[in-house]
């Protein structure tokens, strides 16, 4: 096919359209200011500092935050060693010196374009292919997307692509030394980008090539230059002191790390997102949608895996186009294998790409070619278009998880458009925390009713119900209308006290008032086995503690409750107010003066009388689970939400089952009644009687 300047102009035009609507789209990223405060205090109380938190930071967040501490000199096997440093250093530097850690992936993204091109012209032989193939990939959503995500992908794909655009150069070139070290920098850096799953299998292929060209010399300038991007990365590790034999040990444990994932695998998980956009969730049950999802996908593998079968079978001239369509089989194959994300695609689709405008360049001939040249362009970008559409549904998901775990501070942060007059960060996540707690909600529950967002507005709303589980009064539920704002392409939620609870505002206070009812009594004869009575309630103000006696705190505590310190430790850290007194967990055993004495000397305890179940002889407390609401790291006390979940307690949880009754109330900074939430009655439980 004659190529002429109107389809040069045609591709042309495209590029710099594609950039314009990802620059559009994406401009309340690009000019977002990096807040080092919060992200600090997201850090750590995330999963990453305390085990058991669910205040999740994403791959983003926490590698923009840790490249931060690498550029200002931290030691990268103290801070988030699990992940090669090379690329959060060059997230760092963009923090440091734009402010902002997303044009460190614009720079990467648009080099990748780049290295893709000349890739793609000594691949193809043809310029103009190279240039359709270029635009074919940077109208894939899965590649354009990462330009505004700090992720270490499209860093290790940028070395990947420079690593294979050099070794294609050493057979092909004069300068082979020069292309050979080249070629092993790229894959040195390539390795310290992120955990190079890939690294055996281009490795191997990589020292076939050059023993089985006698390229002796250039195999040598290639291992150095390997060395040396492994270990360029880690020189400020070797300023501070440590040895080669760290660095070594260091390499293990990122080895072991990931060989002890306890990420579930899904074999062939990878698959259903490459032909059907589907993909199991990591963390959980249930199916996750890739939305980066086009037909491309599938159809460009099928191609890919057709041309590499026929090379294997038949052979080809040109060994280098058989090397790129072994290794983009063999990827599937072991991302397929192994607990993987559908972005891993990202070291894939480049190559199926490659491969499928091989096909349509040596294959397809006349008409149908040209046509396929015109449409493909076309329906990528109307794929780009569609995907770059701002969707409220990322907001509306994020703001559930949010609420649920009473995270008010990312909701202030991320989810809402109008920060509340007169509220820092700090005083929202205050505020709205202390009506939680005047209320006893441990947990909340939101279903979401309905969404309304029309096409192309700029407002919509969601109606959602609001389950809240109280540690003493039960469950009540509210339903809330959510106004939804598109404002700099970014869907937020407009803001009001109410979302809190029904009739609440911010100079309102939230009180409980609880008349104690009980759950009945386990007795053999006359001779209690478990009963409700006066107990104490274990609290702790972190503010007060003793630092270092806390480690024999927590083991003691432990002892008393039956809750792993390290559980207990994220109750009283993860997202509290601070310098307030946290609950802990009722006692389960009418405890000594020897022990009240031991409890008391630790600084920061607040021992008080409370009401629990008490447990006596061989009939143990771990009998009893509240099932109420979630409770990971406490144990607290009381017959709404205590139930049998074995032995006795569960035989006779059906008479033994009672409720404390009362209300919560909001009230004006008079005091006065402006609400009642909820009013219940008591309930007691009736005792069993037992001959054992």
């Amino acid at each position: 096919m004659r190529h002429n300047k109107v389809l040069y102009f045609f591709f042309a035009a495209l590029l710099i359209f594609q950039t314009f609507l990802m620059f559009y789209f994406n401009r309340g990223a690009v000019f977002n200011s990096y807040d080092i405060g919060y992200w600090k205090d997201r850090f750590e109380h995330s999963q990453w500092e305390m085990p058991m938190s669910q205040r999740i930071i994403g791959d983003d967040g926490l590698y923009a935050y840790v490249g931060l501490g690498l550029i200002n000199g931290k030691d990268p096997s103290l801070v988030n060693p699990e992940a090669p440093p090379l690329a959060k250093y060059l997230i760092g530097l963009s923090i440091v010196l734009f402010d902002n850690p997303i044009f460190y992936s614009l720079v990467v993204g648009f080099a990748c374009i780049i290295v893709y091109f000349f890739l793609a012209k000594n691949f193809l032989k043809d310029k103009f292919f190279a240039l359709f193939t270029s635009l074919v990939l940077f109208e894939d959503p899965m590649f354009f997307s990462q330009f505004f995500k700090s992720w270490l992908d499209i860093t290790q794909l940028f070395f990947l692509l420079l690593n294979l655009s050099a070794f294609y150069l050493i057979t092909n070139n004069s300068r082979r030394t020069l292309w050979s070290m080249v070629s092993g920098l790229a894959l040195g850096f390539f390795t310290q980008s992120k955990f190079p799953i890939l690294l055996p299998i281009i490795f191997i292929f990589e020292t076939y090539w050059f023993i089985k060209n006698k390229l002796v010399k250039e195999y040598f300038w290639f291992l150095c230059a390997f060395g040396t991007g492994i270990i360029l990365p880690y020189l400020r590790y070797f300023a501070l002191g440590h040895s080669l034999i760290d660095f070594l040990r260091l390499n293990k444990y990122i080895v072991s790390f990931y060989l002890k994932s306890q990420l579930t695998t899904h074999y062939g998980a990878f698959l259903d997102s490459l032909f059907l956009g589907n993909f199991p969730s990591i963390a959980g049950a249930g199916i996750d949608r890739v939305y980066e999802w086009t037909l491309f996908w599938p159809l460009s593998f099928i191609i890919s895996l057709f041309l590499t079968v026929k090379w294997l079978l038949k052979g080809t001239k040109d060994k280098f186009i058989k090397y790129i369509g072994i290794l983009t089989m063999i990827s599937v194959i072991v991302f397929s294998l192994i607990p993987s994300y559908p972005r891993y695609l990202l070291l894939v689709l480049p190559f199926t790409y490659l491969l499928s405008a091989y096909f349509i360049k040596n294959l397809i001939k006349g008409k149908l070619q040209a046509i396929l040249l015109i449409l493909i362009p076309i329906i990528g970008l109307l794929n780009c278009w569609v995907y770059l559409i701002p969707n409220p549904r990322q907001t509306l998901n994020d703001f559930y998880y949010n609420l649920s775990n009473q995270y008010f501070q990312d909701i202030y942060q991320e989810d809402i458009a109008n920060k509340p007059s007169g509220f820092t960060r700090e005083g929202f996540f205050e505020l709205s925390k202390r009506a939680m707690l005047g209320a006893q909600i441990e947990n909340i529950e939101v279903k979401e009713l309905n969404e309304n967002v029309p096409l192309f507005s700029k407002i919509g709303s969601a109606k959602i119900l609001v389950t809240y589980d109280t540690w003493n009064l039960g469950k009540f539920s509210q339903e809330k209308f959510l106004t939804l704002i598109r404002n700099d392409s970014q869907w937020k939620i407009e803001w009001n006290w109410g979302i809190l609870l029904n009739g609440f505002g911010p100079g309102d206070s939230v009180k409980t008032m609880v008349e104690f009812g009980k759950r009945g009594g386990l007795f053999n004869g006359n001779q209690a086995l478990a009963q409700d009575g006066n107990g104490y309630l274990i609290s702790i103000n972190p503010a007060k503690m003793d630092p270092l006696d806390e480690q024999n705190m927590l083991s003691y505590l432990k002892q008393l409750s039956g809750v792993d310190g390290v559980r207990l430790r994220d109750t009283y850290s993860e997202n509290v107010i601070p310098n307030t007194y946290i609950n802990l967990f009722t006692t389960n055993y009418p405890l000594s003066a020897q022990e009240l004495d031991k409890l008391e000397a630790f600084k920061g305890l607040l021992v008080s009388s409370h009401q629990t179940r008490l447990y006596y002889g061989t009939v143990s407390f771990q009998s009893v689970k509240n099932t109420g609401y979630y409770e990971c790291c406490t144990r607290l006390y009381s017959p709404a939400n205590y139930h049998g979940i074995s032995g006795l307690e569960k035989e006779y949880d059906d008479v033994l089952s009672g409720q404390s009754g009362g209300t919560i109330v909001i009230t004006d900074q008079k005091g006065r009644t402006l609400r009642i939430v909820l009013d219940k009655p008591v309930k007691n439980g009736n005792n069993v009687h037992l001959s054992l």
